[in-house]
């Protein structure tokens, strides 16, 4: 009988304790902290970074899913493709979180978010908007599975 106590109450609290964990949010300064040192490898370009050390450098934040897509598709080149092609050099300042919210398709959390950032000679300030799914764990406590930005067009050139 005692045993049965014991085995109802050990899983009543795992149960509980597992219960804690699913409802435990993200802590949206967490996020923010990762997307910036993210997108600062990204972003900040002058249009000289080779394509193969921002991969080696963007590794760690990526799922093997969504790295080699970006080795195939160089997305994350994308903003030293627009230096290069525009002569306009690109410096992230900050990122804005625009929401926040849990995954209903998958584990994880979708995050709406603005890019504030400073293009060019005249250091014009300019938004740009994009998607992104995370999931947590990882080498840099969370781990990107998708991402997305809006295309702009500074300059007359179209930045993606």
């Amino acid at each position: 009988m005692k045993r049965l106590i014991l085995l109802m109450l050990t899983a009543i609290f795992i149960l509980s304790l597992s219960a804690c964990q699913e409802n435990e949010k993200v802590n949206e300064e967490d996020v923010k902290a990762f997307l910036k040192e993210y997108k600062s490898i990204t972003h900040n370009a002058d249009g000289e970074k080779d394509i193969l050390i921002t991969l080696e450098e963007v590794k760690p934040y990526l799922n093997d899913e969504w790295y080699k897509l970006n080795e195939r598709d160089r997305r994350v080149n994308f903003p030293n493709t627009y230096a290069y092609a525009s002569k306009n050099k690109v410096q992230l300042n900050d990122v804005r979180i625009e929401s926040l919210d849990e995954n209903t398709d998958e584990e994880g959390y979708k995050v709406k978010y603005t890019l504030l950032l400073t293009i060019g000679e005249n250091n014009e300030e300019v938004d740009k908007g994009g998607n992104m799914v995370i999931i947590k764990g990882g080498a840099k406590g969370f781990t990107i599975t998708y991402d997305w930005e809006s295309m702009i067009i500074f300059d007359k050139f179209q930045f993606r």
